[in-house]
């Protein structure tokens, strides 16, 4: 599953009303949309902006060379 951010929602799936329930592809692995953040919405990390939010079960799918989140030193989290 991931939730889409509106600026994410508008340039990439057209705003489109019926957007829950589809799948978009990350990475090459299917996830399906379940919702779109609310526009002022900015996640956790207001550092850098945000576009899409998925388990962290799957962190290993979307950010294949990213950090392992199995660390202790992931201090993020």
């Amino acid at each position: 599953v991931v939730v889409v951010s509106d600026r994410w929602w508008r340039a990439r799936l057209g705003a489109a009303p019926d957007v829950l329930g589809r799948v978009v592809h990350l990475n090459g692995a299917p996830f399906v949309v379940v919702g779109v953040a609310p526009p002022a919405f900015r996640g956790s990390y207001d550092a850098a902006p945000t576009d899409l939010w998925v388990p962290l079960m799957t962190y290993g799918t979307v950010r294949p060379r990213g950090v392992d989140v199995q660390r202790r030193t992931c201090g993020w989290l």
